[in-house]
């Protein structure tokens, strides 16, 4: 499988191609899981194709503990189980839960109403862009990312009784992917996310930059040398790093600083003038 065809940014999609790079399996599971705008039978094909291509291989064990004796398989079938149950669980109107929906933009919401069912709040819909459904009970609340016609792009649940559930769909913010890109310091870039306003800044760093960088860029100024990282910081990383890790900063050009406006380095596309 094209597992490139999951990432978010374009330009990165592109240098990847062209360089002809190899996902490792953590690193396909995680850009899967990472994509907005697939639909989920479409990630969960690809998780079914790991597990098929990778059934023994070893998820090594993060900082907070997460994945402790998992295999990619164990914790992928695992994953694709709850997912599917949270999506049962909110078609089935059973239970006193009250439904709401929500319109993405730029990944705020503005809300309506309070419905009885999952058809009643669906019907309601007004069928413009992309939704977020929410069933709301107590402490638990559940809510479905989908398109106008229905097609399920993501779940999510949030219950205080239900530690496993929160650490599975949590799992992967406790990932980290040192994935190349081409960017480089100086360049124009903006993050590829639904948000109208989104300002391009000029990169200063990214996270992952490494001594190998400072080859392919040939830094003369030895302060910039000294700005990236060296290499048993990178494998450091590697071993216990999660999504906090894979930052950005930037300078708009009022010259206000940014680090991690939104996202991660992954979402980052050169900006092109409209």
């Amino acid at each position: 499988m094209d597992y490139c065809k999951f990432l978010n940014s374009n330009d990165i999609k592109g240098y990847l191609a062209k360089i002809g790079y190899k996902f490792t399996p953590e690193e396909a599971m995680y850009i899967v899981h990472d994509n907005r705008n697939l639909p989920l039978f479409v990630k969960h094909s690809a998780y079914k194709e790991l597990i098929s291509q990778f059934p023994a291989y070893p998820l090594g064990k993060r900082k907070s503990g997460i994945f402790d004796g998992e295999t990619l398989s164990s914790f992928l079938t695992e994953f694709i189980k709850k997912q599917n149950a949270l999506i049962n669980e909110i078609y089935d109107g059973k239970g006193g839960y009250s439904y709401m929906y929500y319109t993405e933009r730029g990944g705020w919401a503005d809300g309506d109403g309070a419905y009885e069912t999952y058809e009643e709040c669906f019907n309601a819909l007004k069928r413009a862009e992309k939704y977020k459904i929410v069933k709301k009970k107590g402490n638990r609340t559940l809510k479905l990312r989908i398109l106008p016609d229905g097609t399920v792009l993501d779940v999510f649940c949030w219950d205080t009784f239900d530690h496993r559930t929160f650490e599975l769909l949590n799992a992967f913010s406790y990932m980290y992917a040192d994935i190349p890109s081409p960017f480089v310091y100086g360049d124009v870039v903006v993050p590829k996310l639904e948000i109208p306003d989104a300002k391009p800044f000029v990169l200063t760093k990214i996270s992952t930059w490494g001594e190998e960088i400072i080859t392919r860029e040939n830094f003369a100024d030895v302060k910039m040398r000294n700005y990236y990282i060296k290499d048993e910081e990178k494998e450091r990383r590697l071993r216990e790093g999660d999504i906090t890790d894979m930052w950005y900063c930037g300078r708009y050009s009022d010259g206000i600083e940014t680090k991690n406006a939104c996202g991660t380095y992954l979402d980052l596309e050169y900006y092109r003038d409209k």
